[in-house]
């Protein structure tokens, strides 16, 4: 199967459990509750059976790829939640108040990626992910019964609801077969928001640079948003636009730090956005305006997040 096409394997996962009291008279209530969840998320990459890819133009052969063959990828997360809300009816007035607090955490297992044909073996230790959130949030209420018979009434809710963007900091190193495997993964992950790849250079490629980071803006995902910067950020362009992506969908940026500031402002929540590029670029300067306090993140596919 040398020319077999890649794929992946995916296992995506969770649990919840939950349990609540109550304490309920005519016009007075009160509940107390937990809720808990668990994700795992497992990707496994695969290529051909010889490990290995050529690229020709022309028919003359112009680069050869050697892949670790499986990639593996795991992520773990957990949340911990507790509330407690109060309700009083004062004849047509129904007063609520609620404070909730939540603790989302998560890590990444320990890894053993074997020896194959081009790699020698290595094994990676836990690592902590998002470790740092511990969230109080209030919320409140009032129902006024307009006309006593209970049918109609004007309802006033106020809240404070968290939820974050994911994001994969894939920022501390670059090449070719990473940067596709990373834009693979961005266009098959399921998200509610939208898909954003912020890039940066891949250094040291030698006099074949330019061609090989207009091939990685070729990969990016149609529907997705890019972000570009560093020296070749025109060829990732070039690249991302012959492959479909609008040109109303691509911003190149003369710094990192303006490339930061743009994406900070664009993210919703929802949204999914891989970060990648060589250490030298110091993509992680993005990471810390998404997710501060994360400057020195390691590679989360999947980071807990706030909701």
């Amino acid at each position: 199967f040398f020319r077999s096409q890649n794929w992946l394997v995916n296992q995506t996962n969770g649990v919840n459990w939950t349990a609540s009291a109550s304490y309920v008279t005519g016009s007075h209530a009160m509940k107390f509750g937990y809720q808990g969840y668990w994700w795992r998320d497992d990707r496994e990459l695969h290529v051909n059976s010889q490990d290995v890819q050529y690229t020709f133009i022309g028919g003359a052969p112009s680069s050869i790829t050697e892949y670790v063959n499986p990639y593996t990828l795991k992520a773990r997360a957990m949340q911990a939640s507790l509330y407690a809300q109060e309700q009083w009816t004062f004849k047509r007035l129904t007063l609520q108040g609620a404070l909730r607090w939540d603790h989302p955490w998560s890590w990444f297992p320990e890894q053993v990626e074997p020896k194959t044909r081009f790699f020698p073996g290595a094994t990676f230790p836990r690592t902590d992910g998002v470790t740092g959130y511990n969230d109080i949030t209030p919320r409140m209420g009032a129902a006024y019964d307009v006309f006593g018979h209970g049918r109609t009434a004007l309802k006033v809710n106020l809240g404070k609801y968290l939820q974050g963007a994911s994001v994969s900091n894939l920022a501390y190193n670059a090449n070719p077969a990473s940067m596709r495997e990373a834009l693979l993964l961005l266009g098959s992950i399921e998200t509610r928001g939208e898909r954003r790849a912020v890039l940066g250079d891949m250094l040291e490629l030698g006099p074949d640079s330019e061609r090989f980071h207009e091939e990685v803006g070729g990969m990016v995902p149609r529907g997705a948003w890019l972000y570009v910067a560093g020296e070749f950020s025109r060829a990732m362009e070039r690249g991302a636009m012959k492959a479909g992506v609008e040109p109303k969908r691509i911003r190149a940026f003369p710094s990192v730090p303006e490339m930061a500031a743009a994406v900070a402002k664009d993210a919703r929540a929802g949204d999914l956005v891989l970060v990648k590029g060589s250490r030298g670029m110091r993509l992680e300067q993005v990471v810390e305006r998404l997710v501060p306090g994360r400057k020195n993140a390691p590679d989360p596919l999947h980071a807990a997040g706030r909701s």
